[in-house]
C-alpha cells in the first residue's frame, strides 16, 4: 500500500525499489524455499478511508489471499488499519508511519515498522539544539496529530535557557499560532518568525 495521491505522496523510488526486492527474493530458492511472493500495488492515499477500503478490498479477494500487508506509510491509515490486521491476524509492515501511539503491542499485535515512532525525534532535536547553543528555536509544524506529538517531544525535556515558538499549519491552508492564514502568507509568516530569532 503505498500513497501515490493524498497528504502525503510516496517518493517515486519506493515502487521500483519494492519490485527489485520481490524479484530478489523470488530468484533466490535459498530466502523462501518453496514459496513466492506477490504484490498487489494499491494507492493507500495517505488517508484513514482509502487506507480502510484498500485493506478491505484486499482481504476481500479470495483468489489472491493476504498473508501480510506492506504499508500503508500515514500513520492516519496506519492506527486504524493495525487494529483491524491484529484482529485479523494478519502482519502489517509499514514503512512510514511514525505515530508513538503504533508501539503499542497490545493493540497493534501484528503491526511493525522499519522507522521510529516520532516522538524519538525530539532527543535528536535538543540535541542539534545544544550542539549549536541555540537559546531561541522555531517550530513550523502541521496539525496532523503525529506532528503535534513530535513538537511535544522536542519542547519536552528540553533545557528552560531555550525558548520555542511554534506555528501550526493546515496542509494547504498555512501557518498561524491560534488562527488559519491563507497560505500566500506562509512565506511571509516563516521570514518573519527567522528574523525575529536571527537578532
Amino acid at each position: 500500500m503505498v500513497p501515490t495521491s493524498g497528504g502525503w505522496i510516496a517518493p517515486t523510488h519506493i515502487i521500483p525499489g519494492a519490485d527489485i526486492a520481490i524479484e530478489t527474493v523470488n530468484n533466490d530458492s535459498s530466502l523462501l524455499p518453496n514459496h513466492r511472493l506477490y504484490v498487489s500495488l494499491v494507492n493507500s492515499g495517505c488517508t484513514t478511508q482509502a487506507s480502510l477500503t484498500v485493506m478491505a478490498n484486499l482481504w476481500q479477494n479470495k483468489e489472491q489471499p493476504i498473508r501480510s500487508f506492506v504499508g500503508p506509510a500515514c500513520s492516519v491509515g496506519c492506527e486504524p488499519g493495525g487494529i483491524l490486521a491484529a484482529a485479523w491476524n494478519v502482519p502489517m509492515i509499514s514503512w512510514g508511519c511514525a505515530s508513538p501511539s503504533l508501539s503499542d503491542k497490545k493493540k497493534f499485535a501484528t503491526f511493525t515498522r522499519t522507522s521510529g515512532p516520532y516522538s524519538a525525534v525530539g532527543k535528536l532535536i535538543q540535541l542539534l539544539v545544544k550542539y549549536y547553543g541555540w537559546t531561541k528555536v522555531v517550530l513550523l509544524t502541521s496539525l496532523e496529530s503525529a506532528w503535534q506529538v513530535t513538537a511535544l517531544a522536542i519542547k519536552q525535556g528540553a533545557p528552560s535557557n531555550i525558548t520555542f515558538e511554534q506555528y501550526n499549519f493546515q496542509t494547504g491552508v498555512g501557518l498561524s499560532n491560534d488562527k488559519r492564514v491563507p497560505l500566500r502568507h506562509k512565506a511571509e509568516l516563516s521570514i518573519q518568525a527567522r528574523s525575529k530569532y536571527t537578532h
